[in-house]
């Protein structure tokens, strides 16, 4: 029997995702918001690099014609960028942290609604949303649905307004198993692949270590504020990255 809210089956899944303290005392958003900020390290540093090269205007693609016996080229990546930053260099972001909630861009429609990171820039006019859940494994199918029907509204408001909206879901398992959502969104903002696999890493160990701690508090009602956690290797990669959104310690 749990001892805080007299549940009958305390399993690993009630103190790691159901567990009335946990959620009353932020213990979930604590654990959400590490994995945001290893996360959001990653994403501003691509935008400060994008930020620092010239634009690359959006280009069709074009078909290549090849002659009769000639051996097709195989298919390269460019170099410059294709993603969806690499049209402007005027990127701008807001990350959403539990003790210092943003307000979305008032130039681009007005919305009560917070997503954990907001990227957008004004010359392009487009706008990107990434939202972060950090669920029981056996339910991430079913976070990514309530999320993209949770912002269908938005994108709607947004795109209304002109604007070029696009939205990303990601997840990370409160045991460590990382979506390939998360993948997928860092390989759209041209986050290069050994970056990428060095932030699935990260993301994975910070849950872990996270839930582990929830896990040793699982007696214990109360639950002093703790600094964000974040893996030592990404945390040793960015010492010197100017973070976005940055939570106050």
């Amino acid at each position: 029997m749990c001892k805080l809210c007299s549940n009958p089956k305390r399993s690993l899944f009630h103190i790691l995702c159901n567990y009335p303290f946990s959620l009353h005392n932020k213990r979930y958003e604590w654990r959400h918001d590490s994995v945001l900020r290893t996360i959001a390290q990653v994403v501003s540093a691509r935008l400060k690099d994008q930020n620092s090269k010239p634009p690359k205007p959006d280009s069709t693609h074009e078909i290549k014609f090849v002659r009769a016996g000639c051996k097709v080229p195989a298919a390269r990546r460019d170099d410059t960028g294709s993603g969806l930053l690499s049209c402007a260099n005027d990127w701008q972001c807001l990350v959403d942290y539990t003790d210092q909630p943003i307000i979305f861009p008032p130039s681009i429609t007005a919305t009560d609604q917070r997503p954990d990171v907001v990227i957008w820039s004004e010359t392009v006019k487009k706008v990107i949303l990434i939202e972060l859940t950090v669920p029981n494994e056996d339910n991430i199918v079913d976070a990514q649905f309530r999320k993209k029907d949770r912002y269908s509204g938005l994108l709607d408001a947004c795109r209304s307004a002109t604007w070029d909206a696009h939205l990303w879901t990601v997840e990370v398992g409160v045991r460590g198993f990382v979506a390939g959502s998360l993948r997928q969104c860092l390989k759209k903002l041209d986050v290069p692949n050994p970056t990428i696999s060095r932030t699935l890493s990260a993301a994975s160990k910070t849950a872990l270590r996270c839930s582990y701690s929830i896990y040793l508090a699982r007696n214990l009602p109360a639950w002093k504020p703790l600094e964000l956690l974040m893996d030592e290797p990404q945390q040793r990669q960015h010492t010197s990255a100017n973070v976005l959104g940055h939570p106050g310690q």
